[in-house]
């Protein structure tokens, strides 16, 4: 299942970025956008694509040398024994077709798939949809194509706060308490979000305290 949503994300990758190849970018600029896009499951990995690295490319593209213009737009095509997941021999980028997830899904991942209302709850597909339209805050938050695989897979779910946990005191000290109204007190809660977050709140522990339930 971590594999359909490998190979879900790389569908969805590759479509976005199509419209560099058919020069229909959103805001057209005097100088045609470059893509350099390995078939690769890490992000930042220094990847080669015909033997020539992003940056070499990369210089060329930014002060119009044009002496590589053959490659301003790189896209990796994969086997068909690939199955639709990465391909890319630099270390790093291929996923192990069944293999196990690595990890799982951290506490802060685990924070902002709840946030973001992503949940396996919805279905497989849908989790991993919603995960893809947050997708920049989740990779903030420490996500991974594969944890967030594992996570709409049916993966664990972060725990609410016990009450009396550091996360009730921390909300009682900055005032956010459910005698103001559920939603007052979530309006709360997201006003001090970076302390409460530190406090060790979680989104369904917020949500839970506000409704009067821990």
């Amino acid at each position: 299942m971590v594999d359909r949503y490998i190979v879900m994300y790389g569908e969805a990758m590759r479509n976005s970025t199509a419209q560099v190849l058919r020069n229909a970018p959103l805001t057209r600029k005097p100088q045609p956008d470059g893509l350099f896009h390995p078939s690769c499951l890490a992000h930042g990995i220094s990847a080669t694509l015909n033997g020539t690295s992003s940056l070499t490319i990369l210089g060329d593209w930014f002060f119009e040398k044009g002496k590589m213009t053959a490659f301003y737009r790189l896209v990796e095509g994969c086997p068909a024994s690939a199955n639709g997941l990465p391909c890319n021999p630099s270390k790093g980028c291929a996923a192990a077709p069944g293999g196990p997830p690595s990890g799982g899904p951290t506490a802060a991942c685990l924070a902002a798939l709840a946030k973001d209302r992503c949940s396996p709850a919805q279905g497989e597909e849908a989790c991993a949809r919603c995960a893809r339209q947050h997708e920049g805050g989740l990779t903030a938050a420490g996500c991974t194509v594969r944890s967030v695989g594992q996570f709409c897979a049916g993966g664990p779910a972060p725990a609410p706060a016990p009450p009396g946990s550091a996360c009730a005191a921390a909300m009682a000290k900055d005032g956010c308490e459910p005698a103001a109204g559920e939603r007052a007190c979530e309006q709360c809660a997201g006003a001090h979000q970076a302390g409460l977050k530190a406090a060790g709140c979680t989104p369904a522990s917020v949500q839970k305290l506000c409704a009067g339930e821990a």
